[in-house]
């Protein structure tokens, strides 16, 4: 894939499942991609996750991966919703189709010693087995 786009990874409250209005801004400005991962670990923040990305882990956080129509203008507004506590970077992920690219996503900066890890990397089927 061409490295000249910019591409979002997306782990929790911007997914498509999610259907908040943030991820139905994301989905209006973007165009979907593929599922995917990024290696690092999921945690349980409360109303939503925090991914702390590590290249050389073997866990693996689970996601998607949206090509941006209009970078400048809608990343400021990711960065206002995702808020301090995150912080943009990029990341290695690894898609489903057996393809790789480079992709912005939120990166977790606090310290995460007292939230639940989500060993599967799987926002949505954490909130299932969270919520049933």
């Amino acid at each position: 894939m061409s490295q000249s786009n910019e591409y979002l990874f997306v782990y929790g409250t911007l997914l498509r499942q999610s259907q908040s209005p943030v991820s139905s801004m994301l989905s209006k400005h973007s165009s979907f991609i593929e599922k995917g991962t990024v290696r690092g670990l999921l945690y349980d923040i409360g109303e939503y996750p925090g991914l702390v990305v590590n290249d050389d882990s073997k866990d693996e956080v689970l996601g998607e991966v949206f090509k941006l129509k209009n970078p400048s203008t809608l990343l400021k507004k990711l960065d206002s919703y995702e808020g301090p506590e995150y912080k943009r970077i990029k990341a290695h992920v690894y898609l489903d189709n057996g393809d790789h690219l480079s992709a912005w996503v939120y990166n977790f900066t606090h310290p995460t010693d007292d939230y639940i890890c989500i060993k599967s990397g799987d926002y949505m089927a954490y909130l299932g087995l969270v919520l049933s």
